[in-house]
């Protein structure tokens, strides 16, 4: 029996259907294509004449609106902290001086047909740095008197910075928690001279002694007097000269 190979062909509908198809999409992307050049060039065509000093950036929306015809589209509160412009241009295009007048402000820009939409730069806060467990110290401590005994309740600080500590009924202090660095610490109690001294953290164990001298009252001073010495706490009379 002889076989005979069957060319199978669209039918004539399908295939003027698919035709026609194709022609409207053609037509609808080029349309599209002339939409978007137009609304391209009509944004480049918009010029602008404007100059001042100190402008508030609302004022110039509305000035460019009123030459331009484009309406300025944002969220209440976006204009917050934005600063004055001070500018002068002649029939500048609208896209530059809007490049101009944001170039400093925490604002961005869009354009579309006729509106301009104004809104916020996106804020990208800093990551928190790390601080290794190994570059951190406490620093302690002692306060006594000139005799060895504890001075309880003296006061330490870190001159310069917000830390500080007390002293307790041994005298006995810690400073903790601090970073690797130098530091200028104040030692200081009611009745005696303040101590200061300056460390270094870098690791090692930091231990400070601090001795604090007794002020002398003027209390107790030795004065002379026409029959002998005295101490100035003592001496409650008056002394006159004829």
């Amino acid at each position: 029996m002889q076989k005979f190979d069957v060319l199978l062909l669209p039918r004539p509908w399908l295939r003027d259907s698919v035709n026609q198809i194709l022609r409207v999409m053609r037509v609808t992307a080029f349309l599209l294509f002339v939409c978007f050049t137009h609304v391209s060039a009509n944004v480049f065509s918009q010029t602008i004449t404007l100059s001042g000093k100190e402008i508030p950036l609302k004022k110039v929306f509305a000035e460019i609106k009123e030459q331009t015809g484009y309406v300025f589209f944002y969220n209440k509160g976006a204009l917050d902290n934005t600063l004055p412009v001070s500018f002068s241009v002649h029939n500048m295009p609208l896209k530059d001086l809007l490049d101009i007048v944001l170039k400093d402000q925490p604002l961005t820009y869009t354009i579309s047909p006729k509106t301009v939409f104004i809104s916020r730069k996106p804020v990208f806060s800093l990551p928190i740095p790390i601080v290794m467990a190994d570059t951190i110290h406490d620093v302690n401590g002692v306060v006594l008197n000139e005799n060895g005994q504890p001075l309880q309740n003296a006061t330490i600080r870190i001159i310069g910075r917000n830390k500080s500590a007390a002293a307790n009924e041994n005298g006995v202090f810690t400073l903790p928690n601090l970073a690797n660095g130098k530091y200028r610490i104040e030692v200081s109690f009611v009745g005696y001279e303040k101590y200061i001294t300056n460390i270094e953290v870098t690791g090692n164990t930091v231990k400070v002694t601090a001795v604090l001298k007794q002020v002398q009252s003027k209390l107790d001073e030795v004065q002379v007097i026409a029959y002998g010495t005295t101490i100035q706490r003592f001496n409650t009379g008056g002394l006159s000269t004829l």
